[in-house]
């Protein structure tokens, strides 16, 4: 019995996030264990962002009807895997797939973008279009209780949605520089893209409110990927006067990200979505920084208000700032989080192989098509 991945596969040389390394992960393991093959969208250019213009509604009828085109030369009641991040593109496409072909329909979810537009209807439209997408699956593979809350939330069955957390990959080779506790600059370290729905002005704008401090920003981060925004916040930091207290580093890797985590006292995520789980964070746990973090539901799985970090209200700038300060005048604190967010990062997936827990799931689930 056959797999089929509806997306694009990818090579680790284009890994630029932990959703990517999730997806790479279980397709490099089916790739090896399985008779997996590709329905490839990568020569497609199904690139419009999510909108309602004539572009976007056209590249959606055109790629749900050239999946649907897909399911003729697909038998019935076959396997077929997808991941949400393509529900714009294939949300009719699962319909006809689930009900028309009779195939198992298994998607893999990782994050929810529906409340980061500045357009209300937009997030109304998405989140509509999520579940349209999701409703027909026959197994549901969230990478997060958060995010299995998320999806129940949305209405969707719980008895078909399970949970593989994605491994978490540390360098082998550590450095070995010693953190100066006695140092009296806070030092601050931002990871992730540089993106509208990852909301790192908030951190710009909170930092800006207590500019008078001795501290250090240091980001982490992709910035060519969405360069006005980017633009925004390099000129967001020159207003707001800390001009001389932040560091764009770009890309790092390895062991030049660990030395970033041993040196950092707070690790700061603006990231606001429903679910999903910030793979980052959990690095930085581990490393003993101090979260600071949204407060959103996969937030609550790893972070303990006020026991191994702080949540503070999405997209409240105030709020934040003042959850910085008081960690700027009371290092006592600071260091008995530190030790908390440590411990809390062992509940993360270090070792497991995803692709093989992935495999296991499916085959538990649809054994019989396998054989």
């Amino acid at each position: 019995m056959k797999l089929y991945y509806l997306g694009k596969k990818i090579s680790e040389s284009e890994i630029k996030s932990g959703g990517d390394r999730y997806v790479f992960e279980v397709l490099d393991y089916l790739d090896k264990h399985a008779d997996l093959t590709y329905l490839d969208i990568s020569k497609h250019n199904w690139i419009a962002k999510f909108s309602i213009s004539i572009k976007s509604i056209l590249t959606s009828l055109v790629s749900n009807i050239w999946a649907i085109n897909k399911l003729f030369n697909i038998e019935r009641g076959e396997i077929i895997l997808a991941n949400a991040y393509y529900k714009q593109y294939f949300f009719i496409f699962a319909w006809f797939a689930r009900y028309l072909k009779q195939c198992k329909l298994v998607i893999g979810v990782n994050a929810f973008y529906y409340t980061s537009r500045k357009n209300n209807f937009l997030n109304w439209l998405d989140k509509h279009m999520m579940r349209l997408f999701l409703k027909p699956a026959s197994l549901i593979i969230a990478n997060s209780e958060g995010a299995k809350e998320a999806l129940a939330q949305l209405g969707l069955e719980r008895t078909k949605i399970e949970v593989i957390r994605p491994r978490i990959n540390l360098p082998f080779s550590l450095p070995k520089t010693i953190k100066d506790k006695s140092r009296s600059k806070l030092e601050l370290i931002y990871v992730g893209h540089l993106s509208p729905c990852q909301k790192t002005h908030i951190l710009i704008e909170a930092l800006g409110k207590i500019s008078d401090l001795d501290f250090h920003l240091h980001i982490v981060g992709e910035p060519q990927g969405y360069f006005k925004y980017f633009q925004k916040i390099q000129k967001l930091v020159f207003n707001c006067g800390i001009k001389d207290k932040v560091t764009f580093h770009g890309i790092l890797k390895g062991a030049d990200l660990s030395f970033r985590y041993k040196n950092a006292d707070v690790l700061v995520s603006t990231l606001d979505t429903e679910g999903g789980i910030g793979r980052v964070v959990i690095e930085a746990m581990h490393f003993g920084v101090v979260p600071i973090v949204a407060d959103r539901i996969a937030s609550r799985e790893f972070v303990e208000n006020s026991v191994s970090g702080f949540l503070y209200p999405a997209n409240d700038a105030v709020s934040l700032s003042t959850l910085i300060l008081r960690f700027y005048n009371n290092g006592t604190l600071l260091r008995e989080l530190s030790k908390n967010a440590k411990k809390a990062s062992k509940k993360a997936n270090f070792n497991k192989n995803i692709g093989k827990q992935f495999f296991d799931l499916v085959h538990k689930n649809f054994g019989d098509r396998l054989c």
